[in-house]
């Protein structure tokens, strides 16, 4: 759209100058997260890198000094901390997006409709939801309870509107498919994969905040297993 060329095309030249004037990958996030205002996730990173590139070519090609290391080393641990927390809001938002998408395809279950159009969405909330569970465990430190948590409650598939969803893969790499939970205890994990990314990030900017309605989809789903766990 030409409102978005204009706001991308930074210096006005007519182009989007994809070295200069775009965000790839968790930088896009990161900036977009940044916009609510609760965050910074955004200018702390570049600072960061910029810092530390500035830091490694004032060293001339000589060997660090322990004072120098020890700055990267901080500026690391920022890069890090800060990175980790932006992967964090992205769950925490797609965990929000997929409770809604669910909630959408009850009404039209119920209702006998066409459920199509929103079952994409779903499918597609849960790859970005299940992408970045995994990308979270994929930094140095391992975080332990939180990605068993994270695995046990996304699960290796969606759960399907007949209850259905992929539960395992086999030596062989097929997928094993069995009853699983109902959409309505899917739906209260979501809730608590947004509460667990609050406990162990402090998110901030918590787009597709869903939380107000845990207590209340509790109740409805029961005491049961899912309930009570997590």
């Amino acid at each position: 759209p030409e409102a978005a060329l204009k706001l991308a095309d930074y210096n006005g030249d007519g182009v989007v100058d994809l070295y200069r004037e775009y965000n790839f990958g968790h930088a896009y996030y990161a900036a977009a997260y940044d916009k609510g205002g609760k965050t910074s996730y955004y200018n702390n990173i570049q600072k960061a890198f910029i810092y530390g590139r500035n830091v490694i070519t004032k060293a001339d090609g000589k060997k660090l000094t322990d004072l120098e290391r020890g700055k990267l080393r901080s500026i690391a641990r920022s890069i890090e901390s800060n990175w980790q927390r932006v992967i964090a809001e992205s769950i925490f938002k797609y965990a929000g997006s997929v409770y809604k998408d669910l909630d959408k395809l009850n009404v039209i279950l119920e209702a006998k409709g066409n459920s199509d159009k929103v079952f994409r969405k779903y499918a597609k909330h849960w790859g970005e939801l299940k992408g970045f569970a995994m990308a979270l465990q994929t930094g140095k430190s391992n975080i332990g309870e939180v990605a068993v948590k994270l695995n046990r409650m996304i699960g290796f598939g969606p759960v399907l509107p007949n209850g259905s969803q992929v539960v395992d893969v086999d030596s062989n790499g097929n997928f094993i498919k069995d009853q699983g939970q109902s959409m309505g205890e899917y739906m209260l994990h979501m809730l608590k994969i947004q509460r667990l990314m609050v406990k162990e990030y402090g998110v901030k900017a918590r787009v597709n905040d869903k939380l107000a309605s845990l207590e209340g989809l509790i109740k409805k789903v029961g005491k049961g297993d899912s309930a009570e766990n997590d």
